[in-house]
C-alpha cells in the first residue's frame, strides 16, 4: 500500500445529504467537476436514485462509484449521507479518503447533533462547517456558490430592467395606436353624422 503524503489535496468536492429526503444540507466544492455549472439538486437526486436503487436490489452498501477520472466515495451515518469525490489516484489513497470522510462524518454530527435531531429544514445553520472542514482537509474551498448567487442576482436584475423598458415601450405603443383608433372613430362618426 502506498503511503499518504499528508495533504488532502485530493478532494475535489463534500456533500451532506439527508438520506430521508435526499436533500443536500452542506456543499463543498474545490474543483468545479461539473458541467456548466449544474445544480446541487441534480447532483444530490443522482446520487439519491442510485443509493435508492442499491438499498432495494442488494444486500450490502455501496462504497464508491468509479468513473474514468474519480471516485465517488459514499459514507452512511445515522441518518447521513457524506458524499466525496475524489481525483482516481493509485488505490492505496482509498484507504485515506475513508478515514477523512469518517472524520468528517464524526466532527459533522458531534458539532450539529441537536440541529439535526430537530432539523428544520434549514441549511444554512451547517454553514459553519466550512471552517471546521478546512481544517480537516487543510484547503480552501472554491468560492464559486457565492459568485454564482451574485452573478444570477446581477442577471436577474438586468432582465427585469429590460423587460419593464420593454414593456413601457409596448404600452406607449398600444397607447398611441389605441388614441389613433379613437380619434379615427371620432372623426368617422362626425363624418358620418354630416351625411
Amino acid at each position: 500500500m502506498s503511503e499518504y503524503n499528508g495533504e488532502n489535496t485530493f478532494i475535489e468536492c463534500l456533500w451532506i445529504l439527508d438520506s430521508r429526503s435526499g436533500i443536500c444540507i452542506f456543499e463543498q466544492n474545490y474543483v468545479d467537476i461539473t458541467k456548466d455549472n449544474v445544480s446541487v439538486d441534480i447532483i444530490s437526486s443522482f446520487f439519491s436514485a442510485i443509493l435508492s436503487i442499491a438499498r432495494e436490489s442488494f444486500v450490502d452498501q455501496i462504497q464508491y462509484i468509479k468513473f474514468s477520472k474519480r471516485k465517488i466515495f459514499f459514507k452512511f451515518h445515522e441518518d447521513l449521507l457524506f458524499i466525496i469525490s475524489v481525483k482516481d489516484t493509485p488505490r492505496g489513497n482509498d484507504f485515506w479518503v475513508q478515514k477523512t470522510i469518517q472524520q468528517i462524518a464524526e466532527q459533522f454530527i458531534a458539532k450539529y447533533k441537536p440541529q439535526l435531531m430537530n432539523f428544520d429544514g434549514n441549511i444554512s445553520q451547517f454553514n459553519g462547517f466550512s471552517d471546521d472542514l478546512e481544517k480537516i482537509v487543510r484547503e480552501k474551498p472554491l468560492p464559486l456558490r457565492i459568485l454564482q448567487v451574485e452573478q444570477l442576482k446581477e442577471g436577474f436584475k438586468k432582465f427585469i430592467s429590460f423587460q419593464i423598458k420593454l414593456y413601457k415601450k409596448r404600452k406607449k405603443a398600444f397607447e398611441k395606436i389605441i388614441e389613433q383608433i379613437k380619434k379615427d372613430f371620432m372623426d368617422n362618426y362626425r363624418y358620418l353624422n354630416k351625411l
